[in-house]
């Protein structure tokens, strides 16, 4: 599938059984093709590129907590946002 910026994505499931979005790029042919099958592909941290890390639009999909303490899970906190103008 593809982001809104324009860039080739697929899910990939982490440890905790989450979906991230990761590059095309970082993926190997047979791990396009099990997505695209719909089986699930682990996400792998050391290889994997999450397009949360390079996506313009990445600000847009991230989850807000309005209370920082919620974010202890890794998640952006509405503290960290750039102020909207």
């Amino acid at each position: 599938m593809k982001c809104e910026c324009g860039k080739e994505i697929y899910f990939l499931t982490t440890t905790s059984g989450s979906k991230m979005p990761v590059n095309k790029e970082s993926m190997t042919p047979m791990e396009v093709k099990c997505c695209e099958l719909n089986s699930p592909v682990p996400f792998d941290p050391n290889r994997h590129i999450s397009h949360y890390s390079d996506c313009p639009l990445a600000v847009q999909f991230r989850k807000v907590y309005k209370n920082p303490k919620e974010a202890s899970d890794g998640k952006v906190s509405a503290s960290r946002l750039p102020e909207q103008g």
